[in-house]
């Protein structure tokens, strides 16, 4: 029942509020240049998002609406299987826990209805299939199936890096073994490496794509310079690290207003209570380094968008609140009738909030883009 409710007050939200064709709404400026590329075979802005390019090409063969209508649709989808996937990871993670599916499926839903992560789900920009993939490179690791190969675990972290190269900042956790601790097998590190090599292959598309001279072309990849122009983000080398210590400091106070805006009070106060009483230690090392290296990259990073960086946070930040909630909900016997009250108050509260995100996340009348364009 939690998974189809999930879908359903996602999958409502979002197609209440998508946008309808191009937008610039919710850090989405992009969008035009992610459409046209795609649609045409082109390439796009640095570092080329190969991956993105498959994927929403897949989209815009579907039959409704217009082009750019059917592109946003991506991110609407890959939110929700966000949302599904920490859902059953969370269950896997708090299995034996008292009201583990409560709490599994009041994060994912806190997730999903997030107002950034909402945003992002309404618009054509990367990032929502950038939260999709970390949180693979999270879940896969941990499962114990003797079916998932290590190459297929380091394939994961190749293809998250080949839709958004921050997901680099993610390879360090290939050194972790099955019980959160760093290991020295050679031999598996070498098939995760090989894994990895295997998902960054899909940068070589973008030659290929260069080579016909579409009317996106970027640095044209189809020569050896202009491939690693394209892939390294040679433009965006002057921002990291290039604010004053002012700024940073400024940033650092405005995370605080942005991660109460994302959660509330209660979910910040129950998320950094979730990390009190540690969860088990393949949780606790994965999810931490993704919250901190993203947060530290979002706040050094000196574009005036770097807080698109922050939805890995938001993601992990989601998974300490299920462990707060667990432990709210455990404090009273199981499958009693005051435990399920205050599940059900706090789902309630969580539908409560909506009417209130609404109005600030909604790009359904949004069509500021297309009357510049006409």
């Amino acid at each position: 029942m939690f998974p189809f409710l999930i879908i359903l007050v996602l999958g409502a939200s979002y197609s209440l509020t998508i946008a309808p064709g191009l937008t610039w709404a919710h850090f989405s400026a992009d969008g035009g240049d992610l459409i046209s590329a795609a649609a045409t075979g082109g390439v796009p802005h640095p570092s080329g998002y190969p991956l993105y390019l498959i994927l929403a090409r897949g989209f815009q063969l579907l039959p409704v609406g217009n082009l750019a209508f059917r592109t946003n649709l991506l991110s609407a989808v890959c939110t929700i299987l966000t949302a599904l996937i920490l859902y059953i990871f969370l269950l896997h993670q708090l299995r034996g826990r008292p009201s583990a599916q409560s709490a599994s499926f009041l994060a994912a839903l806190a997730y999903g209805l997030a107002p950034f992560v909402w945003g992002q789900a309404l618009v054509t920009e990367v990032y929502a299939l950038h939260g999709l993939l970390l949180m693979l490179c999270i879940y896969v690791p941990s499962l114990e199936n003797p079916r998932i190969s290590e190459w297929m675990r380091g394939f994961v972290f190749g293809i998250a890096a080949a839709n958004h190269l921050t997901a680099i900042l993610m390879f360090p956790l290939l050194a972790l073994g099955s019980d959160g601790k760093i290991f020295g097998s050679i031999p598996v590190l070498l098939k995760r490496g090989l894994g990895v090599v295997v998902g960054l292959s899909l940068y070589l598309l973008l030659p290929v794509r260069a080579y016909f001279d579409p009317p996106i072309n970027w640095g044209d990849a189809s020569t050896l310079d202009g491939f690693f122009w394209l892939i390294s983000g040679q433009i965006y080398h002057q921002y990291p690290f290039s604010l004053s210590l002012a700024d940073v400091v400024q940033r650092l106070r405005a995370f605080a207003g942005l991660l109460l805006d994302q959660f509330t009070w209660l979910g910040a106060l129950l998320g950094i209570y979730g990390l009190i009483p540690p969860p088990s230690r393949r949780t606790l090392i994965p999810t931490l380094w993704m919250g901190m290296v993203f947060l530290l990259f979002a706040i050094f990073y000196g574009s005036y968008d770097s807080q698109v960086n922050l939805l890995p946070v938001w993601l992990a930040f989601a998974i300490w609140l299920a462990y707060g909630l667990q432990d709210l909900l455990g404090l009273l016997p199981e499958r009693s009738k005051r435990q399920t009250a205050i599940a059900g108050l706090l789902f309630a509260a969580v539908m409560l909030r909506i009417p209130f995100i609404f109005s600030s996340v909604d790009a359904s009348g949004d069509f500021r883009a297309q009357d510049f364009i006409e």
